[in-house]
């Protein structure tokens, strides 16, 4: 960067023009001059052609960095034509209590003033010429220094204020405490579904829509049919409009992301489903004061994120279970399990070695290691598998019955696990684990019925008409259709080699918890030995961990 300085003289007046800006080009504040220049040539040109020491003044009347901003805006603002003493400032002007001058002249998008950078300290190390005494070793130097820290610190301070006022005055509202961060990140996450490409992606994934359409198509007379239903996260509204064709009387279609809300109107009456489907742009947990006035008989959602948990929208379908859904009703899906594979995954992992050994001539083999604590969302090859899929369940979950404390505001889920390496998928030869990999299944069960903890069970039904029932199942799987939650590779930081399919068992705990200050993100910890015969360990312990 080029700073060009400018001869400063008293033959600088308001009538000169700078026609190439320098980069650090500084106006006069005053509103009939043109001058353009640095700050210190704006600083003289101040002193010669509007009577106005600026920085003497800060200095005559002990201005702090707020009121000294405040002063800059003012003549910025006023863009008064009459020199300073014209002007009638003091001291104790009503200027220097107008908070609003802290937001610049030009709005909180306004370019940076450079004659902000002259705010004078309280008291210069060169009052107008005089030295400071040197004591080197002394009690005056210490004393010198103390007052300067304390004077940084208070600098420090001020600036905080002054930003905290500029992001209010741009409307981001006041800076928040650290108690506020859950709270921006809920907005951040309804936020991101305002944006229409996340749900093209979703309504795309006919595995997973099209077992949504199936289970509410074949028990519309069970479970759907003069029923109210509740849709918690409806998005576009697709689940809504399914229930409501399946015969609901009244559909209740939550949505907090206010763009989404606005189409899913758009989606209810674009198929004439006006008088059944009502749209409540709001959290689930608010629904009661925005129209929901009723018990429920279904609460559906699409609450699953990658891994299943991410996202952490599981705790608002059970408080939709818990605060509006009658007794035996049900939610719907009913049940989840996670489920864990070994991988060997040799030709990507020789991939990643060999990608970043030699990144245009540079080895950045270190990016390897800090990669392993994030996790991947991707499609694996179903022969990587060391595992069958008998064995790989981990963690079921009846939605019925978890307890809404389980995912409260700080959970942590904490599952044993054991996966044998499975001839039948792993062969005979020695095998390498490069990384272990999740996915989940989903099962839509139409006899799951909720019960509030302590009532009683319900009368058996008397015989009647059989109403067709059909539970609907899927999975995201490497051995299925993949669907848009594909299977979450956690990367090893080492691999493990020499495993013996048919004899090695990988055994461990899986740690599943929520970040507080990050309410949508998980952490994903991975504990184990791969032991042989049963007892003997081979590899381990291993603890890894990663976050999404």
């Amino acid at each position: 960067i080029t700073h060009v300085e400018m001869e400063t003289s008293s033959a600088v007046t308001c009538d000169e023009w700078v026609e190439e800006e320098a980069v650090d080009a500084c106006r006069c504040p005053f509103g009939g001059c043109a001058f353009a220049g640095t700050t210190q040539a704006a600083l003289a040109h101040l002193r010669e052609a509007h009577a106005l020491d600026l920085r003497a003044v800060a200095r005559e009347w002990r201005l702090d960095t707020l009121r000294y901003v405040r002063l800059v805006n003012y003549l910025r603002r006023e863009r008064s034509t009459a020199a300073w003493p014209a002007l009638g400032v003091n001291p104790d002007h009503a200027l220097f209590a107008d908070d609003s001058l802290l937001i610049p002249a030009g709005g909180p998008d306004a370019p940076y003033d450079p004659l902000l950078d002259a705010v004078p300290l309280e008291d210069d190390d060169e009052k107008d010429g005089e030295e400071v005494p040197s004591n080197a070793g002394g009690d005056g130097k210490d004393q010198r220094i103390a007052e300067l820290e304390q004077r940084l610190a208070a600098a420090d301070a001020a600036n905080a204020k002054l930003q905290a006022m500029v992001l209010e005055g741009a409307g981001a509202g006041p800076v928040e405490e650290e108690g506020e961060d859950a709270e921006r990140a809920w907005e951040s996450y309804f936020g991101s579904y305002a944006r229409m490409g996340i749900h093209d992606e979703m309504l795309r994934d006919e595995v997973r829509t099209g077992s949504y359409a199936a289970f509410i198509a074949r028990n519309a007379r069970a479970l759907f049919a003069g029923r109210t239903v509740l849709d918690v996260g409806a998005g576009t509204g697709v689940l809504s409009l399914l229930a409501a064709r399946a015969g609901a009387r009244r559909v209740y279609a939550v949505e907090a992301a206010s763009d989404a809300a606005d189409v899913a109107r758009a989606n209810v009456a674009r198929n004439g489903l006006g008088d059944v489907v009502d749209v409540l742009n709001c959290r689930v947990e608010d629904a009661a004061t925005h129209g929901l006035g009723e018990p429920v008989d279904v609460v559906i959602s699409e609450w699953m994120g990658y891994f299943l948990l991410y996202e952490n929208m599981l705790p608002a379908v059970l408080y939709a279970r818990d605060h509006y859904l009658r007794a035996g009703g049900t939610v719907q899906p009913s049940g989840a399990t996670l489920h864990l594979i070994p991988l060997d995954c040799t030709a990507r992992w020789r991939e990643r070695q060999t990608f970043y050994a030699d990144v245009h001539g540079l080895d950045l083999t270190p990016v390897i290691g800090a990669l392993s604590h994030d996790a991947a969302v991707e499609v694996i090859d179903p022969a990587e598998a060391l595992t069958a899929a008998a064995h790989t369940r981990v963690a079921p979950f009846d939605v019925d019955a978890v307890a809404a404390n389980v995912f409260g505001e700080s959970f942590e889920l904490v599952v044993p696990f054991s996966l044998p390496i499975d001839t039948e998928v792993a062969g005979d030869a020695p095998r390498t684990i490069h990384a272990i990999a999740g996915y989940f299944d989903i099962e839509f069960d139409p006899d799951a019925a909720w019960r509030p903890q302590g009532a009683a069970a319900a009368a058996p039904a008397p015989a009647c008409e059989v109403v067709p029932k059909e539970t609907v199942r899927f999975s995201t799987g490497p051995w299925t259709t993949a669907t848009h939650w594909k299977q979450t590779v956690f990367w090893l930081p080492e691999a493990l080699e020499g495993i013996m399919p048919g004899k090695d068992m990988i055994v461990g705990t899986l740690h599943v918890s929520k970040q507080p200050e990050r309410p949508t993100d998980i952490e994903v910890m991975l504990e184990f030995n791969v032991c042989r015969g049963g007892a003997a360990v081979v590899h381990g312990p291993c603890k890894c961990r990663y976050y999404f």
